[in-house]
């Protein structure tokens, strides 16, 4: 074989590997838009059933069925910015079965993400307060109780420091001081 041949041959070779080339990279950029759109309906999808999940939550929220309603907040709940209203709708939907110390974990996180939300600190501070007079009605465990009411006024101090003219806030914090044995300062704040 001659040099023209081994020319034409490379050049024939050449060619092919480009061709080669060329189709692998269609076939991945194929296969890359295929996900991407895959990916796209998969997404889709999943937020429309998560907004029905999450409008079935409301509607048992409404009906008074907060244990359903908290089933579907917290399938939601992972998937829902921090500051969406059905965190906090979960915790008080534990509180109305309840079940406390669930609520709890609930408001944690809430006061967590948002510190200076007067709303919720109160909101918060409410939740201990009824905890700890179901706590005091039911079988008294004194720590548990303490520790409530402890935490309650913590609270409410933070939530009195962010909105320092809340009617609201000053009659729970009452309660608080009531619920603890304190009358005398419990009518001071009134």
């Amino acid at each position: 074989m001659d040099a023209h041949d081994r020319h034409q041959v490379e050049q024939v070779v050449d060619r092919a590997e480009r061709r080669r080339a060329w189709g692998i990279g269609i076939a991945l950029l194929l296969v890359l838009i295929t996900g991407a759109l895959t990916g796209a309906l998969v997404y889709a999808i999943a937020s429309r059933a998560r907004e029905r999940t999450l409008k079935k939550a409301m509607v048992l929220w409404e009906k008074g069925r907060y244990s359903e309603a908290i089933d579907c907040f917290e399938v939601v709940t992972g998937k829902l910015p921090p500051e969406h209203e059905a965190h906090r709708l979960l915790a008080e939907a534990y509180a109305r079965v309840r079940d406390y110390d669930a609520a709890e974990g609930q408001y944690r996180k809430l006061v967590r993400r948002s510190p200076d939300n007067a709303e919720l600190h109160l909101a918060f501070a409410r939740l201990l307060l009824q905890a700890a007079w179901s706590a005091k009605e039911g079988a008294p465990k004194a720590p548990r109780v303490g520790r409530l009411l402890t935490s309650a006024e913590d609270e409410i101090k933070k939530a009195m420091s962010l909105a320092p003219t809340s009617a609201k806030a000053l009659h729970t914090w009452a309660q608080i001081l009531l619920c603890k044995g304190d009358t005398g300062r419990a009518l001071q704040m009134l």
